[in-house]
């Protein structure tokens, strides 16, 4: 009974420091996102926001393949009108950094950082080239939907489908913003942005057209620029102390 007892209290103690050890790595993570954020955010305001827009080139091409003139017609007019309404939710509500367009065909040629090779739009959708758009200040934006939080992750980097990035093997939990339809912010490399740093704001994709974007982008705008001065103040006191 005695030896049950202690291989008890062993287990408990085995227990109880796992749970700590991790306790202590979340605690770690959370500083390291905290410092990431604000590197972020300073960053942000003399950067470029590249929004992916969706021009369905593929369905309309192969629409034009089977002359079906119509069929593709229809395609773009009711992509369009999705576009014109985020163009126009950006151009009357968003002034924290300047903003370009690329189409969602061009991802690949933007995440191997052929930047020459992209077509960006202006709010017109006139192909431009983008003024002070260097290969590493900038950031992505779309209309997606949110994938976990990565504060659930201990240790190890990015988790990937084939567990490449994740060789320790450390738990991975989801949290309940999972596919979560929103507009998000990624890097350059379109990973997404982690919290403190206010990377998401959620929309609803089935609501009035003429609102459906503009919200969404406005909660951004005024979200940015709150972290952005948030951060400033605390560098500002940091310097005084």
């Amino acid at each position: 009974m005695k030896g049950f007892f202690l291989f008890f209290l062993l287990i408990s103690f085995s227990l109880f420091s796992q749970q700590r050890a991790r306790i202590k790595d979340n605690i770690e993570i959370r500083k390291s996102q905290k410092k990431d954020a604000e590197k972020n955010i300073l960053k942000f305001k003399d950067a470029i926001l590249l929004v992916r827009i969706n021009l369905r080139e593929k369905e309309i091409t192969y629409y034009e393949s089977f002359d079906n003139n119509k069929g593709a017609d229809r395609v773009k007019k009711r992509q369009e009108k999705k576009n014109t309404q985020i163009l126009k939710a950006f151009q009357e509500n968003f002034n924290f950094c300047k903003t370009y367009f690329f189409s969602m065909a061009d991802s690949r040629k933007l995440f191997e950082g052929k930047i020459d090779s992209v077509k960006f739009y202006n709010f017109d959708m006139n192909i431009v080239n983008p003024d002070g758009l260097i290969s590493n200040n900038y950031f992505i934006a779309e209309f997606g939907s949110v994938e976990s939080d990565t504060t659930f992750y201990y240790k190890g980097q990015i988790p990937s489908p084939q567990n490449q990035e994740n060789p320790e093997g450390y738990s991975y939990y989801g949290d309940e913003k999972f596919s979560l339809p929103a507009l998000v912010i990624r890097n350059k490399d379109f990973v997404q942005l982690r919290g403190p740093f206010p990377y998401y704001v959620a929309y609803n994709p089935g609501g009035n057209i003429n609102k459906r974007y503009s919200n969404s982008v406005s909660k951004l705008d005024l979200r940015l620029k709150k972290y952005y001065a948030k951060v400033r103040i605390n560098l500002e006191e940091k310097h005084t102390d």
